[in-house]
């Protein structure tokens, strides 16, 4: 494995083809590799580099890619205190591996409302205590409610909505289907699951928006676009 690394992270070199026309080859000694099988040896490179990251964690942690989450129940002051000391270990990991962490997009999110609100730190900064946060583009709030999220999406499909009739003349039925599943459902379905909840708002909000382009049938009908309700 040390071998088939160091293979394939040493004596690197690149070329310049221009009209048939090839540069020189020169050393590569930095940069971003790119393609999907290199891609791919990357990330697995990274995901063997932080494996040992939680080692001595108490508390739950979430490792996704270059994104990690800590979070525990807190019922009493040392329960905080475990929490701190589960960070200085994460910051202990940072140095001596020489990958030290961006602090300032560290967030604290207090949950619940009997939370006693502790201040964290690390490397001695105080982190950032947020009432809602963006992961893996879905908005959570500190009341672990969607609507945020929902509100967000609704917009951009609406903005996309509004950009389709602006722009594109035909109002023929194949056209507005594949330009609807193309840029303005993605944007409502995302992440659906976690968010499609039993809300008398959220259902007025989608009526609503399906009402913003009327088709009884929830299909495209030459003077409309498509509605959320289309398939």
């Amino acid at each position: 494995m040390l071998d088939w690394i160091s293979s394939w992270l040493t004596n690197r070199r690149q070329r310049v083809c221009i009209q048939g026309k090839f540069s020189s080859w020169i050393l590569v000694t930095s940069g971003v590799p790119e393609g999907s099988h290199t891609r791919a040896g990357v990330i697995s490179l990274f995901l063997i580099f932080i494996n040992d990251l939680d080692m001595g964690i108490e508390n739950w942690i979430l490792k996704f890619s270059d994104d990690t989450k800590i979070f525990s129940e807190l019922s009493q002051v040392k329960d905080c205190d475990k929490l701190q000391k589960d960070l200085e270990l994460l910051h202990k990991w940072s140095v001596d591996w020489q990958m030290q962490f961006n602090t300032e997009k560290c967030k604290v999110m207090h949950i619940g409302r009997h939370n006693t609100m502790f201040t964290y730190t690390i490397e001695n900064k105080q982190l950032e205590a947020v009432k809602q946060e963006r992961d893996l583009r879905f908005i959570i709030a500190e009341d672990l409610k969607p609507s945020a999220h929902c509100t967000e999406r609704y917009t951009k499909a609406n903005r996309m909505l509004g950009l389709i009739k602006r722009t594109v003349s035909s109002r023929q039925p194949g056209i507005m289907l594949n330009l609807y599943k193309s840029i303005v459902r993605r944007h409502v379905k995302y992440c659906s699951p976690a968010w499609s909840l039993p809300s008398f708002k959220r259902r007025l909000k989608t009526e609503l928006f399906t009402r913003s382009y009327p088709d009884s049938s929830g299909r495209v009908c030459p003077s409309s676009l498509l509605t959320i309700t289309s398939p």
